[in-house]
């Protein structure tokens, strides 16, 4: 009776598990396809003059999957899923920030053509991403899906990092002819912050975490792929 008993408690835990992450995953693919949509359907309809309206398309939507993705920190923290910590934490955090902090509060960043990058960037990586997650999760494995899911990033990854250092340089610029997110010494806390020297600190940790993301695709394309292994070399 015990191991009856706990054996059907694994399977409610399973059970709960795979509903949960089905839901999750499909939410942030269905949600970030329809902000893939908008963002050319918007290029198709009106251009370059795209740059004026796609952030009203899109921006509440991607907001809520950015802060949805939180949840991406959280599932290997407390063991939900079996990967690594270190790089969802520094893609949440590092999107985090380009969204929250250099684009939702600055109204010129709206329509900027960098920004208009920067999210169909990111909404090709993760209509990419999510699916390749959802069919993992019921161990349906497909050639094509794999081959696209750690192919596509080449491409698509170089964009992203690209426009969110363009985004920064720019904020930094715009930071120092605004004084924005500025304060200056003397005050009752006696600290001086400036964004604009923050973010030229970030860019350090930045980088590496670029490079640490690049490295952790690269292997894991090798050993998803085959790319390197012996018997690929035999073949």
């Amino acid at each position: 009776m015990k191991r009856e008993i706990d054996k059907a408690k694994d399977d409610i835990g399973v059970f709960a598990k795979i509903t949960w992450l089905t839901m999750y995953n499909a939410f942030q693919a269905v949600c970030f396809f329809i902000i893939f949509i908008k963002l050319i359907y918007g290029f198709y309809q009106h251009g370059a003059d795209v740059v004026n309206t796609f952030y009203d398309d899109v921006s509440e939507l991607l907001l809520t999957c950015q802060i949805a993705a939180f949840m991406e920190v959280i599932h290997p923290a407390v063991g939900l899923v079996k990967t690594g910590l270190t790089a969802p934490v520094l893609q949440v955090c590092g999107r985090g920030f380009m969204l929250f902090v250099l684009v939702l509060p600055v109204k010129a960043m709206h329509t900027n053509p960098v920004v208009y990058c920067l999210f169909c960037a990111w909404s090709c990586i993760e209509i990419i991403r999510y699916p390749f997650y959802l069919c993992a999760l019921y161990h349906y494995n497909n050639v094509v899906i794999a081959w696209v899911r750690y192919s596509a990033w080449l491409i698509l990854y170089p964009c992203g990092f690209t426009s969110e250092i363009l985004l920064m340089y720019q904020s930094i610029v715009m930071c120092n002819n605004t004084k924005r997110w500025e304060y200056l010494l003397p005050n009752h806390l006696n600290i001086h912050f400036s964004l604009s020297i923050f973010i030229k600190i970030f860019m350090f940790p930045y980088i590496s975490g670029v490079l640490y993301l690049l490295k952790h695709m690269w292997i894991l394309r090798k050993r998803k792929l085959g790319y390197g292994s012996r018997k690929t070399k035999q073949q």
